[in-house]
């Protein structure tokens, strides 16, 4: 009997080990270089920084979605016991294969990763560096820790000295976005090439030697991430006045996608004394539906007679950072038809646009959250004459009809009242009643069409008279069809 129970509980602890084997993720560093040489560990020697290259290796199978999608991520600490730095992360995919008779699939994923390292950043005593998965189910598999050696910081010392100030922060393609301590990132970037404007002032007798970084922090995963970056125009005074100079570095724009913020900070070569900067609040903002269309029609043109008022509507955009809608303004613009710079329509500051047409114009508008926009698509003006008042000689024409397409229309019929002297005819063909074209041969005082075209739904016609007193145009008719096809 106790041999029995001793075979059960002995197949219930390997059932268990099986399962649990199948559905982990074996997570292994290999192939690590440091300053590309192969190496089992990390040592700075006398470099105050080195660049760690290596592989993350995953192994699992256990093939559902939630287990085999998910991030790496790289952690560093700066001696064994202090809190973990993100410094580096990948989305991964995994490959699977099937060994020889077996059903079941072996998956595996192999990611490269190269990292600095800053002497500065770890305590003499040692620090870590490890890599870690974590899969869509939010459980985490851990690497072994590969030891860093010969760091540069003592235990606690005197600690922040001096101030450093973020004054002003700049990225490719726009100006200043700071608002506050906050600073406003269009979505469609992907990568940051941002410029921190700094002022930094040191206490009388420390010197300025040490390294930048930028802190980086994700609210809403907690990961932190430091950058080292390149500083331009900065002149260290060490008399006790303050200093000021640009520090740029590039950032991942997916990194803040949740909202985050950014620290600049300055670790003197002694690593007991740094100067460390406000925290600047990182939001991710995006503009939608800014488009202005014809008020009366889908048409890209609308004809205004010259003097008189043209209107556009347009579509109310926003701006959103998360669940938070933000202010916008509008700017409007117009060039010529011909091209040329756009100019700004002084005081079109509203969603839509009415403005007096004296010449033919395109049109766009420009929606801001401060001196970042969205340009709509382009409207356009067409400047008319207003219609001459025509010579009242009775120029009417008669009659509407209605044929089946192809059929033959009968003769259109014109008559004058007035005894001025009648220079000519000629007859004019609309499909909307409000643009007209002259009729090539049709200079006769009464005009026969041409039969409806198969598709056609109906043609209008009027007679133009020049007389003695001027130009004079008729009423106008409409020839309809009995089945009208799409025009």
């Amino acid at each position: 009997m106790r041999k029995i129970k001793l075979q059960r509980c002995l197949n219930s602890l390997l059932l268990f080990i099986t399962f649990y084997s199948f559905g982990q993720v074996t997570t292994t560093i290999s192939d690590l270089k440091v300053s590309d040489m192969a190496s089992t560990g990390i040592t700075f020697n006398s470099n105050p920084t080195v660049t760690a290259k290596f592989d993350v290796n995953l192994l699992t199978y256990n093939g559902v979605p939630g287990n085999i999608l998910g991030n790496i991520h790289v952690y560093i600490k700066k001696s064994a016991s202090s809190e973990p730095s993100e410094v580096d992360w990948s989305p991964i995919t995994f490959s699977v294969y099937y060994p020889p008779n077996t059903s079941s699939g072996t998956y595996t994923n192999r990611t490269p990763f190269t990292v600095e390292l800053i002497k500065s950043a770890f305590f003499a005593s040692g620090g870590v560096l490890y890599a870690e998965y974590k899969n869509n189910n939010g459980q985490k598999y851990k690497s072994a820790e590969i030891l860093i050696n010969g760091g540069a910081q003592s235990p606690p010392g005197p600690g922040i000295l001096g101030t450093l100030d973020i004054s002003g922060i700049t990225y490719t393609g726009t100006g200043n976005l700071m608002s506050g301590d906050i600073l406003y990132i269009l979505d469609d970037l992907s990568t940051l090439d941002i410029k921190l404007k700094y002022s930094r002032t040191l206490l009388a007798g420390q010197s300025c030697s040490g390294v930048w970084i930028l802190e980086s922090v994700n609210n809403s995963a907690g990961l932190d991430r430091k950058h080292i970056g390149s500083v331009a125009g900065d002149s260290c005074m060490s008399d006790g006045s303050t200093t000021t100079g640009n520090f740029s570095v590039s950032l991942d724009k997916s990194f803040f996608n949740s909202g985050g913020v950014i620290r600049l900070e300055f670790v003197h070569t002694s690593a007991d004394k740094h100067w460390r900067s406000q925290a600047i609040g990182v939001k991710i903002i995006k503009l939608t539906d800014n488009l202005i269309y014809n008020p009366n029609s889908r048409l890209t043109e609308i004809e205004v007679i010259i003097g008189q008022i043209g209107n556009i509507s347009g579509i109310d955009a926003t701006a959103q950072s998360g669940q938070e809608v933000l202010p916008v303004t509008y700017a409007w613009y117009s060039r010529s038809t011909s091209a040329g710079e756009w100019q700004l329509i002084s005081g079109a500051t509203s969603v839509n646009l009415a403005i007096p047409v004296s010449n033919s114009v395109e049109i766009i508008r420009r929606a801001y959250f401060k001196e970042v926009y969205s340009q709509s698509n382009v409207m356009k003006f067409i400047a008319v004459s207003p219609p001459l008042t025509p010579p009242d000689i009775g120029n009417t024409i008669c009659c509407d009809q209605t044929v089946p397409n192809g059929a033959p229309v009968s003769l259109i019929l014109g008559s004058t009242t007035h005894s001025a002297r009648v220079l000519s005819y000629r007859w004019q063909s609309s499909r909307d009643s409000v643009m007209w074209t002259d009729i090539t041969g049709s200079n006769q005082k009464n005009y026969t069409p041409e039969p409806l075209g198969p598709r056609s739904s109906g043609v209008y016609y009027r007679r133009v008279v020049e007389t003695s007193l001027g130009a004079s145009y008729s009423n106008y008719i409409r020839i309809s069809s009995d089945s009208p096809g799409r025009d």
